[in-house]
């Protein structure tokens, strides 16, 4: 409020920026009995221009309230992404969804004043200060955003903000160095199968491996995905990449009872779930990869090469 904290504009690499952020929330959200679910829902820089300090200081905030006022069975979720670009800024979109205890429109017209709690029995626990969404307000305004917010009572929260970040000068070469590699694959006219519930994670799949000549076929359940496989029969596939958690059948399931039939093809694990004793089972029905998301690109066409 004194207006004597200034955003620093320096290069930082996103990546890790964003895992030691996931890093953080994921043990917290599993400890308390949550799902937490990160998207990408378009592609990112390498390195971006802007205050990652201040970043990671929102972003946290926000996911450390959806952990709090989510009760145990709940999900929360992070999405982030490139909206679009105007020269050489990149307007980098971010979302935190959760399916807690949501806020009344009462409380939500006074939601960023400092101080401000609805209900402080209402969250995991009962500390707090009502403070870290009027810093969150602030430092995405000082960064030159908007906060915006969906909430209602019992029906959980959306918090979204859109934030300018300048486009490193190597950035360019850093993004097209692994595509050239994977261009250089000879993966054309090859067949896969995405077997993803989620229909954007779908798309973007389809979209990448497309891209690189990959004749794609997408399933959006396991049992729809086991009937595909049995229905390509000597028209095999050289890889189905698939999520662990579909509804139907999950992903380990389906290798279970299908491993014959996969014989010939290599089944790749994309899976935000990092439980140990998921990638121990997939090695122990002769997986041929296990990937965290969000999946790097180049490491997934590396995987199919």
């Amino acid at each position: 409020e004194s207006g004597k904290l200034t955003p620093v504009h320096e290069a930082f690499e996103f990546e890790p920026f964003f895992s030691e952020l996931l890093s953080i929330i994921g043990p917290q959200a599993r400890q308390q009995g949550l799902e937490f679910e990160v998207r990408r829902t378009g592609p990112l820089q390498p390195r971006y221009v802007g205050d990652a300090l201040r970043l990671k200081q929102v972003l946290m905030n926000l996911l450390s309230n959806a952990l709090k006022f989510t009760p145990k069975g709940g999900k929360v979720t992070l999405e982030a992404g490139e909206q679009r670009r105007a020269e050489d800024t990149a307007y980098l979109r971010f979302a935190v969804d959760d399916t807690g205890v949501g806020m009344s429109p009462e409380f939500k017209q006074k939601l960023f004043l400092p101080f401000e709690q609805e209900r402080p029995d209402g969250a995991r626990n009962n500390v707090g200060s009502g403070l870290g969404l009027s810093i969150v307000y602030n430092l995405v305004q000082l960064m030159g955003g908007a906060l915006e917010v969906e909430s209602e009572k019992g029906g959980g929260s959306h918090f979204a903000f859109t934030l300018p970040l300048g486009i490193a000068a190597d950035a360019a070469a850093a993004e097209a160095a692994p595509a050239q590699a994977a261009a250089a694959q000879d993966l054309s006219g090859r067949r896969v199968l995405v077997a993803e519930d989620n229909a954007l994670n779908r798309e973007l799949a389809q979209a990448l491996l497309e891209a690189h000549g990959l004749k794609v076929d997408v399933a959006g359940d396991g049992r729809q995905a086991v009937e595909m496989v049995r229905a390509a029969g000597e028209d095999r596939y050289l890889a189905v990449l698939m999520d662990i958690r579909m509804p139907e059948m999950d992903g380990l399931t389906m290798l279970e009872q299908m491993k014959n039939e996969l014989a010939n093809s290599r089944v790749i694990f994309i899976t935000a779930y990092d439980k140990i004793e998921y990638a121990a089972r997939a090695i122990r029905l002769s997986a041929f990869d296990f990937l965290m998301k969000p999946v790097k690109n180049e490491d997934l066409i590396q995987s199919l090469d």
